[in-house]
């Protein structure tokens, strides 16, 4: 759907100016039709049960999160809202699908949460954006640091799970660390600077925009897509 394909295009143009990958391109989305929900919300998870109890309430919901494979269980018991919401039975099944990036990679889902990234990245983005912008320090903090590559390609195979809709959550520490910069991500996220950036890439990116918890709702088989966000 175009907004999550969008959204994911905001993850490959990062990988594609830090790791200076001049033949990674935009998706382009099948469908080009308007949108008439908002694109992304954002939340904040923290001290917010409401959101969780719909959450929980949806039965077509997959949490993706950035643990290793066959660490989900153990994430589920550590996390301070999955752990109330989402029962572990003894055979290691759970209420929710709860899958690592590396779990789910190669299947789609029609509504996905995508869990706890901000929190994950190796360094805050706005430390990695200016280490990128100085030549003494690009190389040993983005170029050459595998940690940083590996997130990114384990968010984007996370977010490019959802068919028809997608809810990216974290904490608000989570937020601060990486996700403020995806309100306006061509001129935050200093996208201009990458060859094309005007003609190939800001057309084909989305943003995101707050919104409250009642947007939450369950999504009809004429909906468009939509990409949802909250911290």
């Amino acid at each position: 759907a175009a907004p999550i394909v969008r959204f994911s295009n905001v993850i490959q143009a990062l990988r594609a100016r830090l790791f200076r990958l001049g033949s990674l391109k935009p998706q382009i989305p099948w469908s080009q039709e308007a949108v008439s929900q908002a694109g992304v919300m954002f939340y904040s998870a923290d001290n917010n049960p409401d959101l969780w109890r719909r959450l929980i309430s949806l039965k077509d919901l997959v949490f993706v999160v950035p643990c290793l494979e066959n660490d989900e269980i153990a994430y589920i018991r550590e996390h301070p809202h999955l752990k109330k919401f989402v029962k572990v039975e003894d055979d290691g099944s759970t209420s929710i699908p709860v899958l690592s990036a590396s779990r789910a990679k190669g299947l789609e889902f029609n509504r996905v949460v995508v869990l706890g990234f901000g929190e994950d990245c190796p360094l805050p983005l706005e430390d990695i954006l200016a280490a990128d912008a100085d030549e003494a320090l690009r190389e040993n903090t983005v170029e050459n640091n595998l940690g940083l590559q590996y997130f990114l390609n384990r968010l984007y195979v996370a977010v490019t799970r959802a068919k028809q809709q997608l809810l990216v959550i974290d904490s608000i520490k989570g937020n601060e660390r990486f996700w403020t910069r995806f309100h306006e991500p061509f001129a935050a996220m200093g996208l201009a600077t990458m060859r094309g950036a005007r003609d190939v890439w800001e057309p084909m990116l989305g943003r995101m925009d707050e919104a409250l918890p009642l947007d939450v709702l369950p999504a009809r088989a004429d909906d468009e897509a939509v990409v949802r966000h909250s911290a």
